[in-house]
C-alpha cells in the first residue's frame, strides 16, 4: 500500500503522463523547440554511454522511475534482464507501448563492443586516462559508429507499476540499480538509499542523477514555489555536498561529476558494501 506522498505523486504523474510522449513527439519537428529537444538527447546520450562500462552481460538491473523505458530500452542488450518500475501506471503502459512500437520499427540503438566487467572497466578507463589525462568515465564512451542492434532484439524488460518499496521485490536480487531523476522527488531520500541497499546484491551498483537546485538562490525559490502551488510534486532543493554525504553513508561513491551540458545535475555511481558474515 502507498504512502500518503507516493498517492499524490502517482496522481500527478499520471497525469503528466497523458503530455510526456506527445511534448516528446512534437519536440521531434517545432523548430522552438528544437534546440532544447537536442540537448536533452545529448545529455541522455551522455548518460548512457557513461552507464554502460558499468553493465556485465550476467546482471539482473532495477530501473527506479523508469518513466517511458528513456534509460531501460537503451541499456537492456548489455544485461542479462531489467525490471523497469514506475509509480506511475500510465508511464509504464507509456513505456510499453513505446517498446512495441520500437520493436515494430526495428529501432536501431548503439552498443559498445561488449559489456565490460564492474571493476576491471573502470579500472582499465582510469589508467588510460591517466595516460591521456581525461575523465576515467569519458575514457570507453562508444560512438554511434560502433556496432548497433536493433530493439526488435530485446525481450528482456519487464515494466512494472510499482514503488522500489513494493514488497515483492526481492532483497539482494539486483546486480545494479538505475536512479534515474528520481531521488530528489522522493519524501525521504535517506530511507530510499538504504531501500535500495537491502535491494541491491553485496558490491552491486547503483547508478544516479540527482538534480541538485538548491545550488542557486534563483533555482531554489523558483522550484521551492513551483511545488508550494501544487504546480510540481515536492522536490528535496538539494546540494551537491549534501547528496553525496548522504550517499556515501549508505555506499562506497566510485565517481560523482557534473553532468555535461546540465551542470546543477550530479552523475553518481557508487558500491554496495561486500557480504559481511553475521
Amino acid at each position: 500500500m502507498y504512502s500518503k506522498f507516493e498517492t499524490r505523486a502517482e496522481k500527478f504523474w499520471d497525469k503528466a503522463a497523458s503530455q510526456y510522449d506527445k511534448e516528446e513527439e512534437k519536440a521531434k519537428t517545432a523548430k522552438k523547440t528544437a534546440k532544447a529537444e537536442t540537448k536533452n538527447r545529448k545529455i541522455t546520450d551522455i548518460l548512457i554511454k557513461k552507464t554502460i562500462p558499468y553493465l556485465k552481460s550476467t546482471d539482473t538491473v532495477l530501473d527506479v522511475g523508469c518513466g517511458t523505458g528513456t534509460f531501460s530500452i537503451p541499456t537492456a542488450t548489455n544485461v542479462c534482464s531489467v525490471d523497469a518500475i514506475d509509480i506511475s501506471s500510465n508511464m509504464i503502459a507509456l513505456a510499453r507501448m513505446r517498446m512495441a512500437k520500437m520493436k515494430t520499427e526495428k529501432t536501431n540503438i548503439a552498443q559498445p563492443h561488449a559489456a565490460q566487467p564492474h571493476v576491471s572497466q573502470y579500472e582499465a578507463n582510469q589508467t588510460k586516462a591517466n595516460q591521456n589525462n581525461t575523465n576515467p568515465l569519458q575514457a570507453h564512451l562508444p560512438t554511434t559508429e560502433e556496432t548497433k542492434t536493433t530493439i526488435s532484439n530485446i525481450d528482456n524488460i519487464t515494466f512494472v507499476h510499482a514503488s522500489m518499496f513494493d514488497s515483492t521485490l526481492k532483497p539482494a536480487h539486483y546486480d545494479v540499480v538505475f536512479c534515474f531523476y528520481i531521488i530528489h522527488l522522493l519524501d525521504d531520500q535517506q530511507k530510499a538509499f538504504k531501500r535500495l541497499k537491502t535491494l541491491l546484491k553485496p558490491n552491486g551498483i547503483i547508478v544516479s542523477v540527482i538534480p541538485c537546485l538548491g545550488e542557486t538562490r534563483i533555482l531554489k525559490y523558483l522550484f521551492w514555489l513551483l511545488s508550494t502551488v501544487g504546480l510540481i510534486p515536492k522536490i528535496n532543493l538539494n546540494k551537491r555536498r549534501d547528496i553525496e554525504q548522504h550517499m556515501a553513508e549508505t555506499f562506497d561513491i566510485i565517481t560523482s561529476e557534473s553532468v555535461p551540458y546540465a551542470r546543477h545535475q550530479q552523475y553518481l555511481v557508487a558500491r554496495n558494501s561486500p557480504q559481511t558474515s553475521a
